[in-house]
């Protein structure tokens, strides 16, 4: 089975195309005889999104569960605590992924990859009189990486997909971050296992407009990646000058259900 998980918050521009995109993306994966389910994690869902959500209640292939706070890592986790797939992967409301590119992320891993990522199209948009029109976009191969990329850095973006055994051994995502976890995440399965496969299949297309967690050079990426980094020993990736917004954060430990918990790093 595919366990597909998104968290929602404050997803109004955004979640009518992505109900769409989805109902096309179950009948292709149905077309395809595939077993699938999709998790929706609803944060403080807004009248709109309550509305949208409704709309798709009744699919026998979607569970949607509400998160009480907004934490998007927190969100994963609730929505990786109900995945029943062996083959798991997120999906962000303002992204395309395409169902081909699941398909084939899930049969590499039925034979034996446990992490699976995939060449993406970044696209930048720029909103005038209320349009957002598109001004740039780059194809992103994700080729030539080596195990040391996967330890020190992100390449494929929200494009990848692990084996329920990966996620076990990985264990939850760290929700005192807000922008960097899935970095934090990516750079502990590097450590965790080195079946890290490429697919060909073009995953999808990252939207950048200026009001996603990671977009706009925020100080607190930067604070939070520079956490990661002294997590794992990365440090000649260490930006100087933000031990005031870094002091927030435990290095040693991860949050989970409100709690800092030990972790072996």
């Amino acid at each position: 089975m595919i366990t597909v998980i998104t968290a929602i918050y404050k997803s109004d521009n955004y979640l009518e195309a992505y109900a769409r995109r989805l109902q096309k993306f179950a009948e292709t994966l149905k077309q395809a005889k595939r077993e699938f389910e999709v998790i929706i994690v609803p944060q403080l869902p807004s009248t709109k999104e309550q509305a949208i959500l409704k709309s798709l209640a009744a699919s026998p292939w979607l569970r949607i569960q509400e998160n009480s706070k907004p934490s998007l890592y927190a969100a994963w986790n609730t929505g990786l605590r109900l995945a029943r797939g062996e083959a798991i992967c997120f999906w962000n409301a303002d992204d395309v992924r395409t169902p081909a590119a699941v398909i084939a992320g899930a049969k590499l891993i039925g034979e034996g990859a446990e992490f699976v990522y995939f060449p993406f199209i970044i696209r930048w948009y720029l909103k005038l009189f209320g349009v957002s029109l598109l001004v740039k976009w780059k194809y992103i191969d994700c080729l030539n990486l080596t195990q040391e990329d996967f330890k020190r850095s992100m390449p494929f973006a929200s494009f990848w997909m692990g084996s329920k055994s990966l996620f076990e051994k990985v264990g939850p995502f760290d929700e005192q971050f807000k922008i960097v976890s899935d970095f934090d995440y990516s750079v502990r399965a590097g450590k965790a296992t080195d079946k890290f496969v490429r697919s060909e299949v073009l995953a999808g297309y990252f939207r950048v407009d200026g009001n996603g967690l990671s977009s706009g050079g925020k100080p607190l990426h930067t604070a939070e990646n520079n956490i990661v980094c002294r997590r794992h020993g990365i440090n000649d990736k260490i930006v100087p000058g933000f031990d005031e917004l870094e002091s927030k954060y435990q290095v040693d430990k991860i949050k989970l259900n409100g709690e800092y918990v030990e972790y072996n790093f």
